[in-house]
């Protein structure tokens, strides 16, 4: 028996993925009754409203538009993807439903983090997918991406993993 690599033959994955959820046998090493090793990447990645304005065009009579002094607003956006769900994770209205439900009455695991940053120990209701979070950083705003974020963020992303793939 050989194994071949899904990504070899686009119609191969086309058939796996109509035949099941995450795309058919994943692997002749794998047996059927074992569940099957999900693997996601993260990155930070930030973006400031005027970060690529420091040059511009002159036009005719050597007149140029006016440049920012500042990068101006910055947004930090912290995602997660994966070779089964793609970038991030999409979330319809019955499935955040569900994640919510399991999620209610529960702690989580890092106080500390739960309590600085989401100001509750409790686990509240996600109003949309764990997996991309963005937010406006600064020391005025909501401030930097740090370990609690991180911690808090990956726990959100575990208890939607939990309920619908358990």
């Amino acid at each position: 028996m050989v194994e071949y690599h899904v990504d070899s033959c686009s119609e191969f994955q086309v058939r796996m993925n109509e035949e099941t959820e995450l795309g058919g046998q994943l692997s002749v090493r794998k047996e059927e009754h074992e569940r099957p090793l999900l693997m996601f990447g993260h990155n930070e990645a930030i973006f400031k409203q005027f970060l690529l304005t420091k040059k511009s065009w002159c036009g005719p009579n050597g007149e140029t538009v006016l440049v920012p002094k500042e990068e101006g607003q910055g947004l930090m956006i912290s995602a997660f993807q994966s070779r089964e769900f793609g970038f991030g994770y999409h979330l319809d209205e019955e499935q955040l439903a569900n994640v919510n439900f399991g999620r209610r009455g529960e702690k989580y695991l890092d106080e500390e983090a739960a309590k600085k940053y989401k100001g509750n120990l409790l686990k509240g209701d996600l109003k949309e997918s764990p997996f991309v979070f963005v937010f406006e950083y600064g020391a005025s705003n909501e401030g930097y991406w740090c370990y609690e974020w991180m911690i808090l963020q990956l726990e959100d992303c575990l208890d939607v993993l939990k309920t619908l793939h358990p």
